[in-house]
């Protein structure tokens, strides 16, 4: 892995500890892998469009947890 790479996980990793529930953060990784997926199965959707969707998941279930 690239020193990028680990800092991304990090971050992953720590924004996932941040989610009080189990079951919330299985479904984070959850949706991640599926948006992973589809990233790349379809070659059409750009990395951006991705990340967007990922940030707006992360956005909605820490505002659905009520943690600000």
């Amino acid at each position: 892995m690239t020193q990028e790479e680990i800092k991304f996980a990090l971050r992953v990793e720590e924004a996932l500890n941040r989610v009080p529930f189990t079951e919330y953060r299985q479904l984070i990784v959850e949706a991640c892998v599926i948006f992973t997926s589809i990233a790349l199965g379809d070659a059409r959707l750009e990395f951006i469009f991705i990340f967007i969707l990922i940030k707006i998941f992360f956005v909605s279930s820490i505002d659905f947890i009520g943690m600000k």
